[in-house]
């Protein structure tokens, strides 16, 4: 074999060595690439939307934080805790944003809460029934509510006590202050505390914006996206390579049946 012929061997072979290393190197970027690619293929079907990442690393790397204070209310066996502006009955989340929440009793197998000057009537498994302000009658300034000693339902406001009848329709100015026993913030129990943080930190983050952020590389923050590029541009690279490596094998193979003939 010739000088000529060695070189060529050994420039080959530094070609296989460099192919090999690239294709390593990309490999798990290639793999993630379309793990999540057929994820996002099957977005509805996997209901990615639906489900939180409740991972505290994950949540940390995104710098989603708990969300600070945490106001509960002891009630009719149950018990409404505000976090942020979500609502918990127990642990199960309330629809909507609401503003701070200022007390909440059990009536009739309901929970009547006052929230931001405004009354909220859920069911005890956690439903909305209504959201009640000055258009219901609700007197202006709402800020505590409780139970008199005859059942009523009494709160507090701007304008003074007012009582309301069992149904919510008709409210009544009260001349003295009755007996009360007004609704008053407790610490909730330790478990049920997390639980409602993870949730509340997890409601910022779906399955569904991970996996795109994971794709879109936006996981590693600006530039996340250089990285996916570069992933990509291997894989072309890797495929004309490939292409070139097998075309150049070929054509030497030839060439040493050639010589032998």
């Amino acid at each position: 074999m010739s000088r000529q012929q060695l070189q060529r061997q050994d420039k080959l072979r530094s070609w296989y060595v460099w192919h090999r290393w690239l294709g390593v190197s990309a490999a798990w970027l290639v793999l993630m690439l379309a793990a999540t690619g057929l994820m996002l293929n099957h977005t509805e079907a996997l209901k990615l939307d639906h489900y939180l990442v409740t991972s505290e690393a994950i949540l940390n790397w995104y710098g989603i934080r708990g969300p600070g204070q945490v106001t509960s209310y002891a009630m009719g066996g149950h018990r409404l805790t505000q976090a942020g502006s979500r609502l918990y009955l127990d642990a199960q989340p309330l629809p909507g944003a609401y503003g701070p929440l200022r007390g909440a009793v059990a009536l009739d197998g309901r929970v009547v809460a006052v929230v931001d000057g405004e009354l909220v009537l859920l069911t005890s498994e956690g439903a909305l029934i209504e959201r009640l302000g000055r258009a219901h009658g609700v007197p202006p300034g709402a800020r505590r509510i409780g139970r008199a000693d005859d059942g009523r339902l009494v709160i507090s406001a701007a304008g003074g006590y007012f009582a309301v009848d069992q149904n919510l329709l008709r409210w009544t100015a009260l001349e003295r202050i009755p007996s009360v026993r007004w609704s008053e913030p407790s610490v909730p129990p330790a478990a049920l505390r997390k639980r409602i943080v993870e949730h509340y930190r997890g409601s910022h983050l779906t399955l569904e914006r991970l996996t795109l952020d994971l794709h879109s590389g936006r996981i590693l923050g600006q530039g996340g996206s250089y990285v996916m590029d570069a992933a990509a541009g291997a894989m072309l690279l890797l495929a004309g390579s490939g292409v070139w490596l097998w075309t150049r094998g070929m054509l030497h193979r030839r060439q040493r049946r050639h010589g032998k003939g």
